[in-house]
């Protein structure tokens, strides 16, 4: 049953009372229902005795798309974000911030595609990843992905990976 013009209006002012940046959850989860979401993914890789070794994390056992399956670090881009630099910085120290770092982040491609919880626009990035073991997440052959990785990444990782070798 579509809403009624009321319900609209009364959607729209309760939206407008949000500050742009990170929406509640439940909004979040409407809205990219609703809306093509921008996204940014880092591909973290690294080469171990010859192999590219790809740093996936589980997300969380109450996530409702994808719970307890392996997925790269990524966000959303938020009204509040400068710039794609900003977003992949908020990545690097949520999500990183325990493995070190070489270089840069790497532009790998851009993926257009539907997700478990709709559209994405999604702006794809390796970043090597350099000696030691991280606290949260595993390296896995990059081209011998386990079962439980989000299936939508699957391409994107390899993508990133051949790249990173070449």
């Amino acid at each position: 049953m579509k809403p009624s013009e009321e319900e609209i209006q009364q959607a729209a002012e309760t939206l407008s009372k949000l500050d742009p940046g990170m929406l509640p959850y439940p909004i979040f989860l409407e809205t990219t229902r609703l809306t093509v979401t921008s996204i940014l993914e880092i591909v973290p890789l690294r080469n171990k005795e010859g192999r590219t070794e790809v740093l996936l994390k589980p997300r969380s056992a109450d996530d409702p798309h994808w719970a307890n399956m392996l997925h790269t670090p990524g966000t959303v881009l938020r009204a509040d974000d400068t710039g794609y630099n900003s977003a992949l910085q908020r990545i690097i120290e949520d999500e990183l911030q325990d493995v070190s770092i070489v270089g840069e982040p790497v532009s790998v491609t851009d993926v257009f595609h539907r997700v478990n919880r709709g559209m994405e626009n999604a702006r794809v990035f390796y970043l090597e990843i350099g000696e030691g073991e991280p606290e949260f997440g595993k390296f896995y052959d990059a081209f011998d992905l386990p079962d439980n990785v989000v299936e939508t990444q699957i391409d994107f990782i390899r993508l990133a990976a051949e790249q990173f070798e070449s």
